[in-house]
C-alpha cells in the first residue's frame, strides 16, 4: 500500500501569484491510499497499417488477426516502435532526465514510476482500436504535476482514469454520500456503482478495488486545481478516495 500526501500545489507545473486565501488552499495537504493510477485512451486503427500483406480475410478470425497485429507492432520499424522512440525523446526533455533511464521492449516504454503500453484490440477483421495505457506507481505516484507532464509528453488525452486501491470497499456504501454530493446514480450493483455528475460533466464507476473516472471533458484534467469551479478531475477523485480509504489508516 502506498500512502500519498498531496497538496493542491503539487498539481501545478508552475508557481502562481495568488491571494493569501488561495495560497492557504494550495498548501493544505490531505492523504490518500492508492496502489496505482492508470490513464487510458483509444484511437481507431485499421489492420492494413500493420499487416500490409494480409490476404484471404475470410480465412481468419478477428482474434487471430488481433494477435498478428500485436506481434507486428513489436517489430523494429513498426508504428508502435516509432511512437515509443519519439515519446522517450520528448520525456527526456520534458522531465529533464537522463536518456538511459528508459527501457523500450515490444509495445511498452518503462522508466522509474511509469509504464506506457500500446496494444491493438479488434472490433472486426479489418479494424479496431489502438489502446494506450500509462500506469503510475512510486516515485511518480506522489508527484501529480510530473504525472501530468508525462501524459503531455506521451501526447495522451485520456478517456479513463483508474485509481487502484490497496484494499476493497463496499460500492453500495457510497451511494448515499454520492447522492448528497449531487451525483445521479445510473446503476447500483454489489460489484459496481456508476454515477454521473451533471454539473461537473463526468461519470464515475466504483468497484471494490478501483475507482474509474470517464465521460469527462478533456480540459478538466488540466484545470486549475485551486479553482473550486474548475472541477479538476484528479483533485475531485483524490477527495473521494481520501474519504473511502480513511478508515483503514494505521
Amino acid at each position: 500500500m502506498v500512502r500519498c500526501r498531496f497538496t493542491l500545489g503539487q498539481f501545478m507545473s508552475e508557481p502562481k501569484n495568488l491571494p493569501a486565501a488561495r495560497r492557504r488552499k494550495i498548501d493544505a495537504s490531505y492523504t490518500v491510499c492508492v496502489e496505482e493510477i492508470l490513464f487510458r485512451e483509444e484511437e481507431p486503427f485499421r489492420v492494413e497499417k500493420a499487416l500490409t500483406n494480409m490476404q484471404r480475410w475470410g480465412a481468419y478470425t478477428p482474434e487471430y488477426i488481433e494477435k498478428k497485429v500485436n506481434e507486428a507492432l513489436c517489430a523494429d520499424g513498426s508504428e508502435a516502435q516509432d511512437r515509443l522512440g519519439r515519446a522517450a525523446a520528448r520525456l527526456t526533455d520534458t522531465l529533464r532526465v537522463e536518456p538511459d533511464i528508459f527501457q523500450v521492449a515490444d509495445r511498452s516504454l518503462a522508466f522509474p514510476g511509469c509504464l506506457y503500453e500500446i496494444s491493438y484490440k479488434a472490433r472486426d477483421k479489418k479494424r479496431g482500436v489502438l489502446q494506450h495505457q500509462a500506469s503510475f506507481r512510486e516515485p511518480l505516484l506522489s508527484e501529480p504535476a510530473r504525472m501530468l507532464l508525462t501524459l503531455g509528453a506521451l501526447t495522451m488525452e485520456p478517456a479513463e482514469i483508474v485509481f487502484v486501491l490497496p484494499f476493497p470497499f463496499d460500492p453500495i456504501a457510497t451511494v448515499k454520500g454520492l447522492k448528497r454530493s449531487k451525483w445521479a446514480i445510473e446503476s447500483q450493483l454489489p460489484q459496481a456503482v456508476v454515477a454521473h455528475h451533471e454539473a461537473a460533466g463526468f461519470s464515475l464507476r466504483l468497484e471494490p478495488t478501483m475507482l474509474t473516472l470517464f465521460r469527462f471533458p478533456s480540459p478538466a484534467l488540466w484545470a486549475d486545481p485551486t479553482d473550486a469551479e474548475a472541477n479538476n478531475l484528479l483533485v475531485t477523485l483524490m477527495h473521494l478516495i481520501g474519504k473511502i480509504t480513511a478508515a483503514p489508516h494505521a
